[in-house]
């Protein structure tokens, strides 16, 4: 589960699943899509308790019935998130 706040659109919060993590990014399921290029804040809790904060932009949508949403790519990313992100995805 993702919180997703577009910082363009100040009055804009998601509460999403997400699918495909990695080192680089997410892909965020919603029916509610933000525009390619869009600068969001974004917080998910990985398995063991550790909350990752971080800034993404909208890299790619998917308006489909089976997997709306849409990719976001990390642009900021803190050294001790970036670690635990490693750490959860090396298992």
């Amino acid at each position: 589960m993702a919180l997703l706040d577009g910082a363009q659109r100040t009055d804009t919060k998601l509460h999403s699943l997400t699918d495909d993590l990695c080192q680089g990014g997410m892909f965020v399921r919603s029916e509610f899509l933000l525009e390619v290029g869009e600068e969001v804040a974004l917080s998910f809790e990985l398995p063991g308790g550790t909350k990752v904060l971080a800034r993404g932009r909208v890299a790619h949508v998917q308006g489909s019935r089976e997997r709306a949403g849409m990719g976001i790519a990390f642009t900021q990313l803190s050294d001790s998130h970036r670690q635990a992100l490693a750490e959860f995805l090396a298992r």
